[in-house]
């Protein structure tokens, strides 16, 4: 069998530049063909957005979907359950290395319109020096004030003052449990440790 393979199987490959991918796309074109399931992508071809967005929507996403069955927010919500071994395990692993190991950059990258919240990942932590931002610090708790129907601190301002002093108690009460909950703990230990 094997010298009926390098017979045939062999000039047959020659005529696709020894690339199975482009051969069974050319011989089947009605399939849909997923290139990181082959043993080899074509060079460069995780370097194109589309791509990487499609393994992500037709990879990633249906194994997150199996996993969180429940999950009844929007797709892209999914990815906040998404682990490094689940994406190397379906074959990710280039396009982890392309973005230097950092989910969060590769998902913000590949889905440019939607905005993930670095502090809402299960698995993944905010990349080194994420913190440092004050605008990050402040997107967090500008969220945070939204999860917990409090206004915003730039909001009190615009209240009247009874409105003010009561909005200001929920802030003033606010347990760092509550925060840690609700995804702000490696903030807390950036402030605590004094950046």
């Amino acid at each position: 069998m094997t010298k009926i393979m390098k017979s045939v199987g062999e000039p047959l490959l020659r005529l696709y530049n020894n690339s199975v991918l482009r051969m069974v796309r050319d011989i089947f074109p009605e399939h849909v063909w997923f290139p990181w399931r082959f043993s080899q992508t074509p060079r460069f071809w995780w370097n194109d957005k589309n791509n990487q967005k499609f393994f992500l929507e037709e990879e990633i996403l249906p194994a997150l979907q199996r996993m969180y069955p429940d999950n009844e927010s929007d797709r892209l919500s999914l990815f906040y359950n998404i682990t490094v071994k689940i994406l190397l395990d379906h074959g990710g692993l280039s396009l982890y290395n392309l973005y230097k190991k950092n989910v969060w950059n590769m998902l913000s990258s590949v889905f440019p319109h939607h905005t993930f919240y670095v502090w809402k990942f299960r698995f993944i932590h905010a990349p080194r020096g994420y913190w440092d931002d004050p605008n990050a610090q402040r997107q967090f708790i500008e969220w945070l004030a939204r999860e917990l129907n409090i206004p915003s601190p730039n909001a009190l301002r615009t209240l009247n003052e009874n409105d003010a002093q009561i909005a200001a108690e929920r802030w003033y009460s606010l347990s760092s449990d509550v925060i840690e909950a609700k995804g702000g703990k490696s903030l807390m230990i950036y402030i605590v440790r004094g950046q």
